[in-house]
């Protein structure tokens, strides 16, 4: 299954990923932004599932563990998986710019 992507949305993902993407993505163009995201430090961890996916980033505390980021996209009738995962790789990677120029 392939999704169309508005141009913001490429330049975002081919910015991060540090390659071009075209401007319909399926599985196959979204697992290496998926799997840099997992790479980019200790904390970041971006899991799919059946029914969701979601993407956390944390900072441990010595009792607790501390969530910088912290969202999920659920799959409905109005959302495939591809979907979800295109949605929280872009607020994920939207947030971590902001955290590195900020």
């Amino acid at each position: 299954m392939w999704i169309s992507i508005t141009k913001t949305q490429r330049d975002a993902l081919s910015e991060f990923l540090g390659s071009e993407l075209p401007s319909e993505v399926s599985f196959n163009e979204l697992m290496p932004v998926v799997m840099k995201i997992n790479n980019l430090e200790k904390g970041i961890q971006f899991a799919i599932f059946k029914t969701y996916v979601s993407c956390t980033s944390e900072t441990g505390g010595k009792f607790y563990k501390d969530f910088n980021f912290s969202h999920a996209e659920y799959v409905l009738e109005t959302q495939n998986l591809i979907e979800a995962i295109l949605k929280l790789c872009l607020k994920f990677i939207f947030w971590y710019k902001e955290q590195k120029i900020g």
